[in-house]
């Protein structure tokens, strides 16, 4: 009777022992499920070896296919002879140069950089020269609402002294004339000018006053 109950206990030790052995085979050594290949398609004439078997295939080969219809794509170029397009006008005004185009080193200090000479306004030599009065002239290259013209003056190349600023609106010449000048002194002046905000200067003219 023993020796049947151990009987009985060793197969039901080696159901056990068997039945894990599956379990642990079916875990560790069970066959893998394939993941199913993406599907690429390529356009005509371009072989499928072309293209690489990655996630970005498809949108690869729907560029190639976008490129590939560019080439039947066709221009209709009728409206450049119908009726509406022949009326059309062109209204627009040519740009003029820009002759000043900014500060040559914009990161010197303001006032720096003002003895820069503008082609926008020019400075002319003096007329009708007394002992205590000259008219100083000068040409405007642009004109505006927005533009005002003056002229500096003085004994040395620092000048000093200012006529009031005058608007001007149309491109040319105009002149100031000056007077409590000094007699047998040699003065210097330029035109200076405000054009679209900005504040430039012509060259430098010297002349000398009379003798009294």
């Amino acid at each position: 009777m023993q020796n049947k109950s151990k009987i009985i206990r060793n197969i039901i030790i080696f159901l056990i022992v068997f039945i894990l052995a599956i379990v642990g085979y079916r875990m560790f050594f069970g066959k893998k499920q394939s993941t199913p290949a993406l599907k690429t398609t390529t356009p005509a004439g371009i072989p499928a070896s072309s293209t690489k078997s990655t996630g970005n295939s498809t949108v690869g080969a729907d560029f190639l296919t976008l490129l590939t219809s560019i080439q039947t794509i066709e221009l209709d170029d009728s409206i450049f002879s119908s009726k509406a397009f022949l009326v059309l006008q062109d209204f627009n005004r040519p740009i003029p140069e820009d002759t000043n185009p900014g500060r040559p080193n914009p990161f010197a200090p303001i006032g720096a950089d003002s003895a820069i000479v503008s082609s926008q306004v020019s400075t002319s030599n003096p007329s009708s020269i007394t002992g205590t009065m000259t008219i100083l002239n000068g040409t405007l290259a642009v004109g505006g609402q927005s533009t005002s013209r003056w002229f500096e003056y003085g004994t040395t190349t620092a000048l000093g002294t200012m006529t009031a600023p005058k608007t001007q609106q149309n491109p040319g010449a105009f002149a100031e004339t000056i007077d409590k000048l000094i007699p047998n002194t040699t003065y210097y002046a330029k035109a200076g000018a405000t054009i679209n905000g900005v504040v430039v200067g012509g060259n430098i003219v010297t002349w000398k006053t009379a003798q009294k």
